[in-house]
């Protein structure tokens, strides 16, 4: 028969204590970083949201047909694209609305670029290699210099991050991971105070040209050269 002494509960007590500690610190050391991104001047309410975990994807067409079904589920549905890498959790709210309502609006080409995982879209005769998306962002949200190929206001800066139907839900998690560090550089330098306005489109013409045959390769792409005074 096993004697169990006052000594030996006491030490079970210590040992149990000091393991309880243990564990409580290592969570305290593991903190979750959460940035939440939206066009929105007022926060959307939680029974709005739609969470959509980038992770549980394979390509864009699923990512674009998911944002696709929240924004035409009525009752002013919003997605959250989710992006959880390390120890940070990415929410990005898409700037999205359900095609089959008809929107008449005016619209001017400054006010919006188009992002790809190779290239930026700035207009037709302005497409630049993807390297150069610091400078890009920081001219299209700011533009300090007022640049006419350029949104003149922060609030009206549109993003559109287009991509094939086929790519590798990677890549465009890589792409938006790489606009999201960027985005924050220039939003802490303003007191983080700045909107993020992205809206997800379908190359549609490339996946009809895909039908036709095989695909052209691309024109040659532009660097953006940085001058410093």
């Amino acid at each position: 028969m096993t004697v169990i002494t006052k000594s030996s509960l006491f030490k079970t007590y210590i040992f149990s204590t000091f393991l309880l500690f243990i564990i409580s610190c290592s969570h305290e050391e593991v903190a979750t970083k959460s940035y939440h991104y939206s066009g929105n001047s007022r926060p959307t309410s939680d029974s709005l949201k739609v969470n959509i975990q980038l992770s549980d994807l394979s390509n864009f067409n699923q990512l674009f047909t998911k944002i696709d079904s929240v924004v035409c589920l009525g009752e002013n549905k919003r997605p959250i694209l989710i992006i959880e890498k390390n120890d940070t959790i990415y929410n990005l709210e898409a700037a999205n609305y359900c095609p089959m309502n008809s929107v008449i609006g005016c619209y001017n080409e400054r006010y919006e670029i188009s992002i790809k995982p190779d290239s930026i879209y700035v207009s037709i005769d302005y497409i630049i290699a993807i390297d150069s998306l610091k400078s890009i962002l920081d001219k299209h949200i700011i533009n300090e210099n007022n640049d006419y190929q350029f949104s003149n206001s922060p609030q009206k800066a549109i993003i559109s991050f287009s991509a094939d139907s086929i790519t590798d839900i990677k890549t465009i998690e890589k792409t938006l991971l790489n606009t999201f560090e960027h985005f924050n550089a220039i939003n802490a330098r303003k007191g983080d105070s700045l909107p993020l306005h992205i809206r997800f489109e379908k190359e549609l013409w490339i996946d009809y040209m895909r039908s036709l045959g095989p695909l052209p390769p691309p024109p040659p792409l532009i660097k953006e050269v940085e001058v410093i005074n």
